[in-house]
């Protein structure tokens, strides 16, 4: 199959993976950009940290760069706070953010496991599932016992290397304590992570942050259209001046090969007439023979028959010295060759002599 689209996470285009290609372009691009430019162009959601301090969990509201104290619960007894209690200070948080809200859990430092790491830069798109097979290595843990993520620490490109650390913290410890926070907040929190990674770590191994574009990127993007438009506009003439230009060429051609057989045809019938105008020429026709005869021939000697077959002419006919009728015959502009076919014979009845004289048809000849 040329085009997979059966499944969210399979796109495949003659066998390419389009999906893989686009996340690791996008991958790059936004790990290019500054963090201070994405602020410009990306929508920043509200953001609650609830961290610990000793017997106390403190939820602190980060909104606008702007961290204020919401609530504080005591540690000790989570399981007695109604479900929903934080949930009318959070969605009002919520309602106030144009890109929502991201609750975030810090895990206390005893809670961890951390291993520093080294990997081939290719990894870097997907390195929780490249480490998933180390992890029985590095903690006495299963994949399943735990909740982890992997964080770049430090990049080093030319030797195709980057350095990670491994984050993870026992389910059996953590999980009591997110159900009992998903009930008080009436909501799932978004991101685990730790004090010191914040944003940048999240052992639920979820997507850490949703992209929120806000005006100014799409101001950009509708900026970058206009130019990319600039751009292939006058490409886009060119192709259609060049496809009409093509069009033209190619009319101009039938209509030369239209004129070309025409005149092909015009030589054709020129040769075939002037063909026939010299025969024509050559061979005479009976009407104009039978006038010259009538001009040459005495008037003691009448004409019967005369017959014309295959370039020869045949005279037939009677009267008295009819000897002399072979140089007459042979002055003629048309004749030549002229002789008797049969011998002279004189009719007794009439007293005139009978003849046949044949001669050979030609054109007519120059004076």
């Amino acid at each position: 199959m040329i085009v997979d689209l059966s499944s969210a996470d399979k796109w495949t285009l003659f066998g390419v993976d389009v999906r893989k290609l686009l996340q690791g372009w996008w991958t790059e691009l936004s790990r290019s950009v500054p963090g201070s430019v994405k602020l410009l162009f990306v929508r920043q959601p509200a953001r609650v940290v609830i961290a610990c301090r000793g017997e106390q969990y403190a939820l602190i509201a980060d909104v606008e760069e702007r961290g204020s104290e919401i609530a504080v619960l005591d540690r000790g007894a989570l399981e007695q706070y109604p479900p929903g209690y934080l949930a009318p200070q959070l969605e009002e948080i919520d309602r106030n953010s144009a890109a929502g809200l991201e609750i975030d859990l810090l895990l206390e430092p005893s809670w961890l496991l951390r291993h520093r790491l080294e990997l081939p830069l290719q990894l870097e798109s997907n390195l929780r599932q490249s480490i998933v097979y180390q992890l029985s290595r590095l903690t006495p843990f299963s994949e399943a016992d735990l909740f982890y993520d992997v964080v770049v620490r430090e990049r080093d490109p030319g030797n195709r290397k980057i350095r990670v650390e491994l984050v993870a913290a026992p389910r059996s410890r953590v999980e009591p304590l997110l159900r009992e926070m998903n009930r008080v907040c009436a909501r799932d929190i978004d991101r685990l992570t730790t004090a010191d990674l914040g944003p940048a770590a999240n052992l639920l191994g979820r997507r850490r942050t949703r992209f929120r574009p806000n005006l100014n990127f799409w101001l950009l993007l509708a900026l970058i259209g206009c130019l990319a438009l600039l751009a292939v506009t006058p490409l886009m003439v060119k192709q259609v001046v060049a496809q009409e230009q093509k069009t033209a060429i190619r009319e101009l051609q039938q209509s030369v090969g239209e004129l070309v057989r025409q005149k092909n045809a015009i030589e054709s019938d020129g040769r075939l007439l002037a063909y026939v105008i010299d025969r024509r020429l050559q061979s005479p026709r009976v009407a104009v023979l039978v006038n010259q005869l009538s001009e040459l021939v005495p008037d003691g000697i009448y004409l019967t028959q005369l017959a014309l077959s295959k370039g020869r002419v045949r005279l037939t006919g009677q009267g008295s010295n009819v000897v002399g009728l072979i140089d007459i015959v042979n002055g003629s502009a048309f004749m030549e060759d002229a002789k008797f076919d049969s011998t002279v014979s004189r009719n007794p009845r009439t007293g005139l002599d009978q003849f046949s004289i044949g001669a050979r048809v030609v054109g007519a000849r120059p004076e």
